[in-house]
């Protein structure tokens, strides 16, 4: 019996990780494109949101106001916006190469609870997952591709 369920447990944890599983983590999705966070993310603190091109293309981005094209839920439930995504009348679009990583925006680990042509109030994230979620078109056109962060904001030490 310990041998087929270790047999079992084989089969099962060969298979790709889906990407419900490695929101759980706060890994990123399999895919050619990976969000990167600095850490710690603490409440009240801030982070770089990063985007790397793990793939063999190149990929579109907009250097400016990035987070307009993002999604930001709470993990499992409502939609947010970031400060940095409200406002998005100016369009720069940027290759990002295989191998490159770029900054996006810096990120105040805030929601903008008033919007006005533009975030005028904002408040904290309290502690919680969180997930984020975009999406960028190949250089040389096609269908975009979707890179997925799920991440932890812990309560600050």
């Amino acid at each position: 019996m310990m041998r087929l369920a270790a047999v079992l447990m084989a089969v099962l944890t060969s298979f790709p990780t889906s990407v419900a599983a490695t929101e759980t983590t706060g890994l990123t999705e399999r895919g050619p494109l990976r969000f990167v966070l600095d850490k710690p993310l603490e409440v009240g603190g801030e982070t770089r949101v990063r985007l790397h091109n793990v793939g063999d293309e190149s990929y579109v981005y907009n250097s400016y106001y990035q987070a307009c094209y993002m999604t930001f839920r709470v993990r499992g439930g409502r939609r947010f916006l970031i400060p940095e995504g409200t406002h998005c009348d100016l369009v720069d679009r940027r290759e990002l190469a295989p191998g490159e990583t770029v900054t996006l925006f810096r990120w105040d680990l805030d929601e903008c609870v008033e919007d006005n042509w533009g975030c005028t109030k904002a408040k904290d994230l309290p502690r919680g997952r969180y997930v984020m979620k975009g999406r960028f078109r190949p250089a040389d056109g096609g269908e975009a591709v979707q890179a997925i962060r799920a991440f932890r904001i812990r309560r600050s030490s």
